[in-house]
């Protein structure tokens, strides 16, 4: 992913619960794939997060993910509480940092 679509925050507050978090990106009805250490949806004591989209496939009935909708949020190595945050556009990245910011659990770096 580009430099548009990465950027570094610090925690500051509790996180929010991990389908909040695609709610939010991509409405109360969407369906999604995640990954991370959290221990089920409504976990907020994590700090690393892949969430993506899935999408119907046209061809059949099938779910897939749709990497052009994904975002990642790992540690940072070190003594302070600080995140990388990656996503497949510029948009997404935005949206997904303003509502952490929002929510109290990140400021900007």
């Amino acid at each position: 992913m580009e430099n548009d679509t990465r950027a570094k925050v610090e925690i500051v507050g509790k996180m929010p619960f991990v389908r909040d978090v695609a709610y939010f990106i991509w409405g109360d009805d969407c369906i999604f794939d995640a990954d991370g250490d959290a221990n089920g949806p409504d976990d907020d004591n994590w700090r690393r997060l892949m969430i993506a989209l899935r999408v119907k496939n046209d061809t059949n009935e099938y779910w897939s993910t749709d990497n052009n909708q994904r975002l990642e949020i790992d540690p940072r190595s070190g003594d302070r509480p600080e995140l990388d945050v990656s996503a497949s556009t510029p948009e997404l990245l935005e949206k997904t940092i303003t509502f952490l910011e929002a929510r109290g659990a990140v400021k900007r770096l």
